[in-house]
């Protein structure tokens, strides 16, 4: 049994730094200074002490199995890296251990993320032009807010390079994103396209 103490996994003094660019110039990353950079670190201990053929991480956060998909490539770690689909209510919200913190009202709202998300995948399969996908991005955005959201982002992302993307190309593995507060938690989802079938 590896059961470390959070100590030995994220040291208080650290000589080194795994600096993510690109993958974190969107989404989480300016809203979350520093996260991604400790993530790595404390990964990437964790690979090194335990030597792993396959990792598996949650599409849920997947910002973060991207940054980590990318950091086992680029420092050829022997590792193969999965991505698991996200769990979810009833009603379409993602299970979390942060959604204990939403009230009943809030719980009730939550939910607006997914579906705004899901809004915003159809359009994408119904091949809508650029500008009406900017609008109904627009659209979402005030949706959330009326919702109870303080939103950081809902967006259409590229896969690879996790880039904003204004006008989704045939064969564009493409992820719509979004994350927000509400009241005092902070909520993300995502839900990807794969328009190699569109």
């Amino acid at each position: 049994l590896f059961a470390p103490f959070p100590q030995e996994m994220a040291l208080d003094q650290q000589q080194f730094v795994i600096q993510p660019k690109g993958l974190i110039q969107h989404m989480c990353g300016p809203h979350r200074p520093g996260h991604f950079e400790g993530v790595c670190h404390v990964v990437m201990r964790l690979f090194s002490l335990t030597q792993p053929d396959e990792a598996w991480f949650g599409q849920k956060d997947f910002q973060q199995y991207r940054v980590l998909e990318a950091m086992v490539d680029e420092l050829a770690l022997p590792i193969r890296m999965h991505c698991v689909e996200t769990v979810r209510e009833a009603d379409g919200l993602a299970l979390s251990s942060r959604n204990r913190y939403l009230s009943p009202q809030e719980r009730g709202s939550a939910v607006a993320m997914f579906k705004a998300l899901d809004q915003l995948k159809q359009a994408i399969e119904a091949k809508e032009a650029s500008a009406l996908l900017q609008k109904r991005r627009n659209e979402l955005h005030a949706q959330l807010s009326v919702a109870g959201f303080r939103l950081e982002y809902v967006d259409v992302y590229d896969v690879p390079t996790l880039t904003p993307v204004l006008e989704p190309h045939p064969g564009q593995p493409l992820v719509v994103a979004a994350a927000g507060w509400l009241g005092q938690t902070r909520l993300i989802d995502n839900l990807l396209i794969d328009t190699e079938s569109i």
